[in-house]
């Protein structure tokens, strides 16, 4: 099954990492993380994928660490969470990097 990762930068300081393993146009697992760089590193604030066998988004702490998860609708196939997913992070990086932010 092919691997894609890449990155998708949505200004100099923050980004969309993707790793999407398909086969023939299928989705059968991905991740879309939001990251921003503080202190001189990236560091993971928002984190979609579909681990647990269903799509979820992950908003993590300052240490990595989940604060809350959320459940996506379970009609949803993994490649509509995918595309949720990279939606959202790209309309609202803003609002969640400055939720972020204030844990610092």
């Amino acid at each position: 099954m092919p691997l894609r990762e890449f990155f998708d930068y949505v200004s100099a300081t923050d980004r969309l990492r993707y790793r999407i393993l398909t086969e023939r146009g299928q989705v059968f697992d991905f991740v879309v993380q939001y990251e921003t760089e503080t202190f001189g590193e990236f560091r993971p604030v928002v984190r979609y994928d579909a681990s647990h066998g269903h799509g979820h988004r992950d908003l993590l702490d300052a240490e990595g660490g989940t604060v809350r998860k959320d459940w996506l609708p379970e009609d949803l196939s993994f490649k509509e969470c995918l595309n949720h997913a990279a939606l959202d992070l790209r309309v609202n990086w803003r609002q969640y990097r400055q939720q972020f932010m204030e844990q610092f």
